[in-house]
């Protein structure tokens, strides 16, 4: 790459070409685009204005990112900010910024590392990004600009507010352009404004954005991608509780995939309205319409399409009456979607499967499928705040090292001055004084900064701390809380007799009802209300020894250390009562909730076994009575009163048995009810040869 010498800023007739190639690519038109692009790189010269080139060189490295050539992508992507940097023109540097930051975002998604230029990470990038905007006019850059940080903040960081402001910069920008891709970018921002409402559970507001969309891609012409915006129209009138305008949308939107030969969506948008119709009872034309999916999808060779679209017609014959072939499409359909979705996607198709063999009287496999849902969704519960507390973490050091920065470039300028005076001070001896002076009131100002970059360093860390043991939504501990104090209060116990047992420590593992369907029905806002309220109306029983902590989704645990088996009948009643007596009230709604639980206790008598140092182990023993808790009917508690077997014999015996074939003789549970308006009601529970098992 090499520089011109002298060059106007731009080059008119490079520009308008680069206008077409931009025009082509939204056409999808590629084959066109790349002759177009390849015919423009042939024309730049040594003498081709710096920002017409760079320009021109940023299409051509974002072409190795859609041919998959990442580390191409980012070598030259480093050159091109050297050529741009060395220009000193500001819109230059910017188109290279942004560039370099595309690619370092894609590199991210693909998890892939290489070499790169030193502070040449996305965060850095991103703040030098928006400083740079800062200071242009130019519509296009900010366009790109600002929806390139939006997309980092939403896909990266899920900091939808953030992604939001950034949108919304980049709208008001296009508003006062009035050229012919004013009307394209109009929509494609009103699109993605609408998918951060929806994100931020505004479906009201991303209603009015997605029509916006609809309404402009008409009047403009802009038929390409026109399927994908009824799409997201439909599934925002679903949020609205709207079946019929979501009908028609889809409808309207698979209109616009054939007539486009647009087939993946037009598959997508089948699927659902088959899954409409499912859900109004229309079973005949739910069949007709999957069928048709199904075998477009096997005409098209798309193999997810074809497992997707079975998954919908099983669930549909299972609706039908036919569960033995309903069952069958599903399980053939199922290990693909294990290969092929991650850990928090395959957790959330297994609880619909799951309920597709509750439907079904599948219990045995319904269990077995809740079990392995529910080791999932920790597995995600702790990816997700690791994640996030890594996040904030690079964040604090991101504004950190430009601090450092700034301080060094002001600590070189006061040693660049400090030099001239000493040239000059057999001249200007009392100038040389007040100089001194400045300079001592520098240095205490940078005194006093560093001392408050230790303070809030000291804050920051103390706030990593609080949030590594606190759960953000609920305030309680977290599982790690308990686990630091379990580790923190463990040691050997003695073996006693039944005359001297201790007091054992007890532990209660609550799952609140039905909280997927309370989600889907009223939203995740709704549902965070009630974890929430919960979570008060618990900690307002608790003893001052007693720990609770949010174990993770819908489940609480509560840790009653040195506490009477005896007595946890009567504090389990009190506790299903307190929850499901008074409703949880979130704006017009009033929710009664209600919980279902297992109780498990260190230590029980005639046994050999101390399992104080096991708590973990009684923990899963308390998980084993919840779940026989959700299949006696939820709104209970299930207390294990006697174990004949040690605990980790019994601990494997439930691992290694299905929950509804044989029989446990040698484990007594006493299940206590919640009265839901009714008088109390207790049974307690002799496990013997002819009745359930946990």
């Amino acid at each position: 790459m090499h520089l011109p010498a002298t060059c106007a800023p731009t080059d008119p007739q490079t520009e308008q070409q680069l206008d077409d190639y931009v025009q082509l690519l939204i056409d999808n038109q590629k084959a066109e685009a790349i002759a177009k692009l390849e015919h423009v790189l042939a024309r730049l010269q040594d003498n081709t204005p710096i920002n017409s080139k760079v320009r021109a060189l940023s299409y051509h490295i974002r072409e190795h990112l859609m041919y998959e050539q990442p580390k191409l992508a980012l070598q030259q992507a480093e050159q091109l900010m050297l050529l741009a940097q060395a220009s000193e023109q500001q819109e230059a540097v910017t188109e290279a910024l942004m560039t370099l930051f595309n690619v370092l975002m894609v590199m991210k998604e693909q998890s892939i590392t290489a070499p790169m230029l030193q502070q040449a990470d996305m965060h850095t990038v991103s703040a030098r990004l928006q400083q740079k905007l800062s200071g242009i006019h130019n519509p296009r850059l900010l366009f790109v600009g600002h929806t390139l940080l939006a997309r980092m903040y939403s896909d990266h960081n899920s900091d939808y507010e953030a992604a939001l402001r950034h949108y919304i910069t980049a709208y008001e920008v296009v508003q006062n352009t009035h050229d012919n891709m004013t009307a394209k970018r109009l929509i494609f921002l009103d699109e993605h404004l609408c998918r951060i409402h929806l994100s931020l559970q505004n479906p009201t507001k991303a209603y009015t954005y997605i029509k916006q969309a609809i309404d402009g891609a008409i009047r403009n012409n802009v038929k390409l991608n026109l399927s994908m915006l009824y799409l997201i129209k439909s599934h925002t009138e679903d949020l609205l509780q709207q079946p019929e305008q979501e009908l028609h949308s889809l409808l309207q939107g698979l209109h616009w995939a054939e007539q486009m030969l647009e087939h993946d969506t037009a598959l997508s948008i089948m699927n659902n309205i088959g899954l409409n119709y499912q859900e109004n009872k229309q079973y005949d034309k739910a069949k007709t319409i999957l069928g048709d999916a199904l075998k477009l999808a096997e005409t098209q060779h798309d193999t997810y399409n074809i497992h997707n679209i079975r998954m919908s017609l099983g669930d549909l014959l299972i609706d039908t009456g036919a569960q033995v072939q309903g069952i069958e499409f599903i399980e053939q359909s199922l290990p693909y979607f294990r290969q092929l979705l991650d850990k928090a996607g395959l957790q959330m198709l297994l609880g619909e499967v799951a309920d597709s063999y509750q439907r079904a009287r599948r219990y045995q496999e319904q269990s077995q499928l809740l079990l392995e849902q529910r080791s999932l969704r920790e597995e995600v519960f702790q990816a997700e705040r690791d994640k996030r507390i890594t996040e904030l973490q690079l964040q604090f050091d991101t504004r950190e090292e430009a601090q450092q920065a700034r301080l060094l470039h002001q600590e070189n300028l006061n040693k660049e001055r400090l030099l001239d005076n000493k040239q000059l001070q057999h001249n200007f001896i009392l100038l040389f004084a007040l100089t001194m002076t400045l300079v001592a009131v520098l240095l205490w100002m940078l005194y006093r900064q560093s001392r408050l970059r230790s303070y809030r360093l000291y804050k920051d860390n103390k706030q990593l701390h609080n949030q590594s043991i606190q759960d953000p939504l609920t305030g309680l501990f977290n599982r790690r809380a308990l686990m630091q104090k379990m580790h923190t209060d463990s040691r050997p116990s003695p073996h006693h007799t039944q005359a001297t047992m201790p007091l054992p420590d007890v532990f209660l593992l609550m799952d609140i009802d039905h909280f997927k369907q309370l989600n889907d029905q009223h939203g995740h806002a709704v549902g965070d209300a009630v974890l929430i309220d919960i979570g008060r109306r618990l900690s307002q029983m608790c003893r001052g020894a007693d720990i609770l902590v949010r174990w993770g989704g819908e489940e609480f645990l509560l840790y009653l250390p040195q506490t009477d088996m005896a007595v946890v009948p009567a504090l389990a009643k009190r506790v299903l009562d307190t929850i499901s007596a008074t409703p949880v009230i979130v704006d017009k709604l009033r929710l009664y909730v209600s919980l279902t639980g297992g109780v498990a206790c260190s230590f029980y008598p005639g046994m050999d076994e101390d399992a104080a140092s096991q708590w973990e182990q009684v923990v899963q023993l308390a998980d084993a009575a919840l779940y026989y808790g959700k299949q006696q009917g939820r709104n209970r508690i299930c207390c294990v009163e006697q174990l004949q077997l040690p605990l980790s014999d019994t601990l494997a015996r439930l691992a290694a048995t299905p929950l509804a074939t044989d029989t446990m003789p040698w484990l007594s549970i006493q299940s206590v009810c919640g009265s839901l308006g009714n008088p109390p009601m207790q049974e307690c529970i002799q496990l013997t040869d002819t009745q359930t098992h946990i």
